[in-house]
């Protein structure tokens, strides 16, 4: 039997930070604050790596469950998404990022600072989907 859930539902062991948003422009971010629970997620900061690569992980994953501590593969992520992943950042950077960053950096805000760590990283993100 198929386990089935509702739509806009998170799956069974995450959170989903997507109700009650409050904007914080003095600090660059959105905090949105789950409606069973009173703790914070940070979203995402108004830096244009950040929100690139949170874009190629909902374009892969199929979803916006995560915020920047978020592991990909503990979020649904797999070796294929990685690989799905670089290709779709490589017409937004420039340069096909290597899959042993994704593998070595699983976390959202240390895959930020690896690709801005990068040698080929000196191009500003694209901002054409």
């Amino acid at each position: 039997m198929t386990a089935t859930r509702a739509a806009g539902s998170a799956p069974t062991g995450t959170t989903a930070c997507r109700m009650g948003a409050a904007r914080h422009p003095e600090l660059g971010m959105t905090s949105m604050i789950h409606p069973a629970d009173t703790t914070v997620c940070q979203k995402f900061p108004a830096d244009p790596m950040t929100a690139l690569l949170a874009d190629g992980w909902r374009a892969v994953l199929g979803h916006d469950d995560f915020d920047e501590r978020t592991d990909f593969f503990r979020t649904g992520g797999h070796s294929l998404c990685a690989a799905h992943l670089t290709a779709w950042l490589e017409p937004r950077l420039g340069h096909r990022p290597p899959m042993r960053l994704f593998f070595r950096h699983p976390v959202l805000a240390d895959q930020v600072g690896a690709l801005a760590a990068a040698p080929s990283a000196t191009t500003t993100p694209s901002t054409e989907s």
